[in-house]
């Protein structure tokens, strides 16, 4: 009887047995290639602070502007012809609304209180260049919901148009305000020096570092004078002192960026104690980084007026490296730095960088805004490198305020001259 022996002997690939070694291979070796990408950014990078924008925090007071703003436009985002002839005259255009009343109109349904049919004339008179039917009616307030035929319904009814629901100031309000009312090819809109149109106070966050805003309406705030509530964001008035107590100072921190004082765009000379103690701010201002709470004081000369107090400071000692080419100028005269977009490469240290985070480099002190971002990483989200391109900030925008960390000044050429005068030439 003959005997069979099954085998599981298949014709395979002549990779398959490499597949494991592969792999394990690659576990072991992705650390390896990070750090040796890493290593050619420390030879030639360029130290850079990295910015990313708030998403998240304590909103700013210059928001309420939004509101303000946000009353004055209609439903499709523009400003009626009164309130545009109010802005460039001065004087007052509008329109009272005249009695409550519903106006006769022909067959209006008596009977059963609903209103006139539209009717094909006023079809074809109401019809908007967008194609859009507008009602046959005229704007009116109702109160108490006693006109049907009123598109505004005061004060406990929502306001409705011949398109539905109109938003309201507080739903166009609460749409997201970012930085990002940027013209890449020139420059932004932002005006206001605590968020920097984030809406956050802050604005962004520093890449192993501490950045703090201290703002009037902080809870435990101290202060003499008042504040002007009218101003946006608030203003500080009358300040001869000012306290903040309950602040926390991380540890760990080697290096100071920046401990000042602003009124908006410009500087407040103060003195800057620390528990009472008089402080330099280059030196004596990282003995009290030790992660327990203080209290900052500005004592101010004069009485002044300030807005927000900027703290920066460095905690990571492992700096963020990136490397461009060489910088080109165009002859574009509308720009007060005609330096082109560049190209820009970033260590695979830096834990992530987005579009329209801030790039603020201690070489030249140029700041680069990133336009688009490519990242290099593998199956296991290990990342291997960054690429992007990236624009100028132009020095009147406010992205400039941000905080350098110790610029360099331009090295004089060292000519290599020949030993004419000794025994030896070299």
């Amino acid at each position: 009887m003959p005997i069979v022996n099954p085998s599981n002997n298949r014709i395979l690939p002549a990779n398959t047995r490499a597949v494991d070694v592969a792999t394990g291979a690659l576990r072991d070796v992705a650390d390896i290639q990070q750090r040796r990408y890493d290593n050619a950014f420390q030879v030639m990078g360029y130290s850079t602070l990295h910015y990313s924008w708030l998403e998240a925090g304590i909103p700013c007071s210059c928001k309420a502007q939004g509101n303000a703003l946000a009353t004055r436009l209609n439903k499709d985002g523009k400003l009626d012809k009164g309130t545009i002839n109010k802005l460039i005259t001065g004087y007052e255009f509008k329109v009272t609304p005249y009695k409550t009343q519903r106006t006769d109109l022909p067959n209006w349904r008596a009977d059963q209180g609903e209103p006139d049919p539209v009717r094909p004339d006023l079809l074809i008179q109401n019809q908007t260049s967008n194609n859009q039917i507008q009602s046959p009616f005229d704007d009116r307030v109702a109160r108490d919901n006693q006109d049907p035929a009123a598109r505004w319904i005061e004060p406990n009814g929502d306001a409705f148009g011949v398109n539905g629901p109109i938003q309201s100031a507080d739903t166009i309000a609460d749409l997201e305000e970012t930085p990002f009312d940027a013209d890449f090819s020139g420059l932004t809109d932002i005006s206001c020096p605590i968020c920097l149109g984030t809406g956050f106070i802050g604005a962004a966050s520093l890449t192993g570092g501490w950045r703090k805003i201290l703002v009037p309406q902080e809870t435990n705030f101290i202060y003499t004078g008042e504040i002007d509530t009218t101003e946006r964001p608030l203003l500080i008035k009358n300040c001869t002192t000012a306290s903040y107590p309950n602040l926390v100072i991380p540890s760990g921190v080697w290096a100071l960026d920046a401990l000042r004082v602003w009124n908006g765009f410009k500087i407040v000379p103060a003195t800057i104690m620390v528990d009472s103690v008089p402080i330099n701010i280059e030196r004596d201002f990282l003995q009290f980084c030790d992660g327990n709470q203080h209290t900052l004081q500005l004592v101010f000369s004069t009485p002044v007026q300030f807005t927000h107090v900027e703290i920066q400071a460095a905690v990571s000692q492992i700096p963020v490296r990136i490397e461009f080419p060489r910088l080109t100028q165009n002859s574009d005269l509308t720009k007060l730095d005609p330096t082109d977009d560049v190209q820009i490469f970033a260590s695979p240290s830096l834990p992530s960088i987005r579009r329209r985070d801030l790039l603020v480099e201690s070489t030249f002190g140029k700041v680069f805004q990133v336009t688009n971002v490519t990242w290099f990483n593998d199956t296991q989200r290990r990342i291997h490198g960054w690429d992007m391109s990236a624009r100028v900030v132009q020095p009147q925008e406010l992205f400039n305020a941000l905080p350098r960390r110790s610029v360099q000044k331009q090295k004089p050429t060292k000519m290599v001259r020949d030993n004419v005068s000794g025994t030896h030439r070299t």
